[in-house]
């Protein structure tokens, strides 16, 4: 996205690197007022945020604001801080912290949609496989079995009032499939308590639009680097999830991160998948959902949550485009909203 200099305000000396994944910020279409733009290093990505107001000073503060929050957010959930609260529910085996009980009980909900296919205790599996090693290499079949026997959302334990969350010696859950969405909900919610209507918040292709501005949105090619068509966003959430994000090719094989809970191997039937929801946090973790769960029942996921639009690259680089959206062009709309 090109930003017009004399109208944007940054506070930060930090080049950003436009990395989104699969998803492209193109442009917004109405006429820009002042912008108030700023990028930090936060969730182990580049989170941008952009907010749109007649009143700078106004927008500065709220938007110092929403950074805080989400740095708040990553010191509670992070999965790499060995003192974070979710840490300690992973050393401990229980948690009474009722801000992380109602995200994994969101997260266990949609493990449920997805019939498994988005599953928070894929700790052990994402632990084996290690794609951030400098030497990938591939698990053998009685390490992933191993790392099987501890994955299943239906192992996570709540209380009557679903406030304590209890996990048995193992298990290990990570936020990663949803903890980027969530911080991005949370960096919203205080923008709008900050009295800003118009604004959108990318955290690594996590992206969340919030009032009547209208933001085109770059589907990228899995196997390429050109754009397949745009996608126009007004005050939803727009996620991708994909199979070349973080990699390896071993025996001419491709082996993704996108890991299916079920046989413990990176998922085969998809080539990347957007959601477009009401909350980042549902759509990312739909996003994964559907990718396991392939086009078929990935269609039919997505029609049972409201307000929930995808679109599917199989692996034959065929697109299958839930009923909500209409193309007109090379441009995809959600029905609903107003022309």
């Amino acid at each position: 996205m090109s930003y017009n200099k004399k109208k944007v305000v940054r506070r930060s000396s930090f080049v950003v690197r436009r990395f989104l994944i699969g998803l492209i910020l193109i442009t917004g279409c109405a006429k820009k007022p002042t912008e108030v733009y700023d990028a930090r290093v936060m969730l182990g990505t580049v989170v941008e945020i952009k907010i749109v107001d007649a009143d700078p000073q106004k927008a500065r503060q709220a938007l110092s604001a929403a950074f805080n929050e989400i740095s708040r957010i990553e010191k509670l959930m992070s999965h790499f801080d060995r003192d974070s609260v979710l840490s300690q529910l992973n050393k401990r085996g229980y948690s009474t912290n009722q801000e992380l009980s109602a995200l994994i009980l969101q997260a266990v909900e949609i493990s449920r949609i997805s019939d498994g296919g988005f599953d928070v205790t894929v700790g052990p599996l994402m632990n084996l496989w290690d794609f951030k090693a400098k030497v990938p290499r591939v698990p053998t079949i009685q390490q992933i079995r191993q790392a099987l026997a501890n994955i299943g959302y239906k192992k996570i334990d709540f209380d009557s009032n679903k406030n304590r969350i209890m996990i048995k010696k193992g298990i290990d859950i990570d936020l990663g499939g949803i903890a980027k969405g969530y911080a991005t909900d949370k960096a919203v919610a205080i923008l709008q308590k900050e009295g800003i209507g118009t604004a959108l918040v990318n955290a690594g292709g996590d992206i969340r639009a919030i009032g009547d501005r209208e933001w085109h949105i770059g589907l990228k090619n899995p196997r390429g680097k050109d754009i397949l068509a745009s996608i126009i966003v007004k005050n939803r959430a727009v996620v991708t999830s994909g199979d070349y994000e973080r990699y390896f090719i071993k025996g001419g094989r491709r082996y993704h991160h996108i890991l299916d809970p079920h046989t413990g191997y990176p998922a085969e039937q998809c080539q990347s998948v957007t959601v477009i929801a009401p909350s980042a946090s549902a759509a990312v973790a739909l996003a994964k959902g559907i990718f396991v769960a392939g086009p078929a029942k990935g269609l039919a996921i997505a029609s049972s949550q409201p307000q929930t639009e995808t679109i599917i690259i199989d692996t034959q680089g065929r697109l299958h485009v839930s009923t909500g959206l209409v193309k007109t062009g090379n441009v995809y709309k959600v029905k609903s909203e107003k022309q």
